[in-house]
């Protein structure tokens, strides 16, 4: 059989940014961890010839705040976060996540790289 999955590459600053809010990982290791090729090799290299290939996706938007409304409101997961949070954290997300977003502002608004890993496997 065929494998094909995609996989959002580690960023340690996102990473930092949202480890003080979110709750404790689940026990076997964070899904970011299938952005890094070592992680998947180890798991799956015995049973597929595995292939590799890199991509990046942009979060845009005119404005951190913006963004910010946008993911609070209609990305599940970043909602279920929020909505999890104590009113002053949430409030502590906010700032921080729209600042984050603004140091990634550009000439036409705000452009934060997300790249990820597209993995291709064939059983062997």
């Amino acid at each position: 059989g065929r494998l094909g999955l995609a996989a959002w590459r580690p960023n340690p600053e996102y990473a930092a940014l949202l480890e003080p809010f979110r709750p404790p990982p689940e026990p076997g290791g964070s899904p970011n961890d299938w952005g890094r090729e070592d992680y998947v090799l180890g798991l799956l290299g015995d049973a597929f010839e595995l292939e590799f290939a890199e991509g990046e996706s942009a979060i845009r938007g005119e404005s951190g705040e913006a963004i910010w409304q946008f993911l609070r409101t209609c990305h599940g997961p970043f909602k279920a976060l929020v909505e999890a949070l104590a009113p002053d954290r949430r409030e502590d997300l906010h700032r921080s996540y729209v600042a984050y977003l603004e140091r990634h502002r550009t000439g036409g608004g705000i452009r934060v790289p997300d790249p990820y890993l597209l993995i291709l496997g064939q059983r062997r």
